[in-house]
């Protein structure tokens, strides 16, 4: 490259000979002058760097392709398909909402800048149409032993096949436009759909309900149940009969809440959350659907207790342990110290005179409410607490040779100071009891004073 003429000529520039130019401009006497400097940008035409790619994709779906390129930005892009340019379609992704059949075909983009352009790779889009349901099932009722059919209708890409399924479980052999039922069965009530599904794509249609036409009977009758007040109760019936079914329980001749059994549901349930004393007595259930009723069931009888509660008292006291059962039935009781029973405790109270120290514990009272219908007995506890009492002194008596005596009685195990005063005021201590049973006999050896009080208590 000759630079030192007027004029700077570069061959075949490339982005190496980008940069900024100035000249330097010299004479015989030794004088320099320089130019401005002048900058030198080299334009790269746009390279693709990574070609559309085909796609392959299900009518009604968004689908996108894309075209990367180098060079010297900026640049313009313009899609086109079957070499016809798309209106608004200038960025480097194409962008295609809800594709159809009609939009398959071979895309590519065209991209250019100042410095020339260039055209991408051939990208081709294959649309399909997604399998879809044209005509779903229609739900259907049957008396037993009758013959029931469901259709379905779908269209998609080349030939179709289906599998019915039954609550979402396949079928099996039941692969054809056409599910039959020769002779319906109840067990056979319940939701029925059809999978439609050719090499690329399924659909599933919307259920159908087959409801089988057979009265409700009670196969079993509500138990009886003795609960404690607060708790969440659980009722229960058996029943038979083609769903869906309707249960509409009452307590006594009050209606308490209605509830529909569906398809393969055999029990018909009453939940009573947080029972109070007021919500005793006999609850029933009536059972019906489209074939008629049953008759109301028997009772379940309902006895709401109030347990009793923890008690603490003194030694040598009475307890008293209480609870109340509501109940539409004679309620029997039993109440057990510990696994035994206590003996005539057959009240809803228990009291317990002169209590030791040693029948502190846990007390239960079973309760049993009596019907010609076995209900199994409830057992509700209480912890019964014994803290010790004061002692007890009695039967005081002089002794010949000036000397005292009385009777000391307390608690097992617990030790005694026993003191004198002359005046209430000032006390001293004689002696010390361990005792264990009683009463004990205290003697004041030295009983020499005209008047000597008593006392003992614990050091």
């Amino acid at each position: 490259m000759n630079a030192t003429d007027a004029s700077l000529v570069i061959d075949s520039a490339t982005p190496a000979n980008a940069g900024r130019y100035r000249v330097a401009v010299n004479n015989d006497f030794g004088l320099t002058v320089y130019s401005d400097w002048a900058t030198l940008m080299i334009q790269s035409p746009p390279v693709i760097t990574q070609q559309p790619q085909p796609v392959v994709s299900p009518s009604d779906t968004n689908v996108s392709v894309t075209v990367a390129v180098s060079g010297t930005g900026p640049f313009s892009y313009q899609w086109r398909r079957n070499g016809i340019p798309l209106p608004g379609q200038t960025n480097p992704t194409l962008q295609l909402t809800n594709v159809q059949i009609s939009d398959s075909g071979d895309y590519s983009a065209l991209v250019s800048n100042a410095a020339g352009w260039t055209a991408s790779a051939v990208a081709n889009l294959e649309v399909f149409r997604r399998v879809r349901i044209l005509t779903h099932p229609v739900s259907r009722t049957a008396n037993t032993n009758t013959p029931v059919s469901f259709t379905v209708a779908a269209e998609g890409t080349g030939s179709l096949r289906y599998q019915w399924k039954y609550f979402g479980q396949d079928l099996p052999g039941e692969t054809n436009a056409m599910l039959t039922l020769p002779a319906v069965r109840l067990d056979q009530s319940g939701d029925y759909t059809a999978v439609a599904y050719d090499a690329r794509s399924a659909a599933e249609s919307l259920p159908a309900t087959l409801q089988v036409l057979v009265r409700p009977i009670l196969t079993r009758h509500p138990g009886g149940i003795t609960v404690a007040v607060g708790s969440n109760v659980t009722i229960s019936a058996g029943v038979l009969g083609g769903w869906p079914m309707t249960n509409r329980w009452r307590r006594g001749s009050a209606n308490v809440e209605t509830n529909v059994l569906q398809a393969k549901q055999t029990n018909a349930l009453l939940v009573v959350q947080n029972i109070q004393t007021n919500q005793f007595g006999g609850y029933a259930v009536g059972v019906l659907n489209a074939s008629g009723s049953s008759p109301l069931s028997s009772n379940g009888w309902v006895t709401v207790v109030v347990p009793p509660t923890d008690v603490s008292v003194q030694s040598r006291t009475d307890a008293r342990l209480t609870m109340q059962a509501f109940s539409p039935l004679r309620v029997a009781y039993q109440w057990k110290a510990g696994a035994s029973d206590v003996p005539g405790a057959t009240n809803a109270a228990l009291v317990l005179t002169n209590v030791q120290m040693s029948q502190a514990g846990v007390y239960s009272v079973v309760v049993t409410a009596i019907t010609n219908v076995p209900i199994a007995p409830a057992t509700f506890s209480a912890n019964l607490s014994v803290l010790p009492g004061p002692p007890l002194l009695s039967q005081p008596a002089s002794v010949p040779g000036g000397q005292f005596q009385f009777l000391l009685t307390g608690d097992a195990g617990q030790h005694y100071d026993v003191q004198y005063s002359r005046t209430l005021t000032n006390w001293t201590t004689f002696t010390n009891v361990q005792y264990s049973s009683g009463p004990i006999t205290v003697t004041d050896p030295a009983a020499t004073d005209w008047q000597r009080f008593y006392r003992a208590l614990k050091p």
